[in-house]
């Protein structure tokens, strides 16, 4: 007996949200195997249904981002983060995309927000220190730098 039809065939046709839930443990089970095409067309499906889903959102922002596509991951990345305004990691999330797209003051904010909501989140007082250096505001970067090695000390970039 198949698994889809262990579970019944409502998950597959039933309401919204029903449907978004089978939808979401295949694209799931589907990265876990690495088959991330299939599961990108079935994240885009479960944004058609619901457009607010924040997982969908941020694992079509992460595929577009393995793909290159910077400003379409922002786009799926700015979305996750306006229905998330508290998530420190939507906020690191545009900060990575906007210093990967060398827009220094936009990634500054994103992360200093991102550092505000969750003091401890490493990644982002490394990608501060980025978007300084990047400013040329080395001062500043030596800072985020090593607070960023505080936090995380077997960083490769430790000072």
């Amino acid at each position: 007996m198949s698994v889809k039809t262990q579970l019944g065939s409502s998950h597959g046709t039933g309401s919204g949200t029903s449907k978004c839930w089978w939808l979401r443990w295949q694209a799931k089970a589907l990265l876990v195997l690495g088959l991330r095409s299939q599961a990108h067309a079935l994240f885009k499906q479960i944004l058609a249904i619901h457009p607010e889903d924040v997982l969908a959102l941020n694992t079509l922002g992460y595929h577009e981002l393995n793909e290159k596509r910077l400003i379409q991951a922002l786009a799926y990345f700015e979305r996750a983060l306006a229905l998330t305004p508290t998530n420190a990691n939507a906020h690191f999330n545009v900060g990575f995309v906007c210093e990967a797209l060398g827009r220094s003051q936009p990634a500054e904010h994103a992360f200093k927000k991102a550092i505000e909501l969750d003091s401890k989140l490493d990644r982002a007082w490394y990608g501060l220190g980025l978007a300084l250096v990047r400013q040329q505001r080395f001062e500043e970067s030596l800072v985020a730098f090593k607070r960023n090695t505080e936090l995380q000390s077997m960083s490769p970039f430790a000072w």
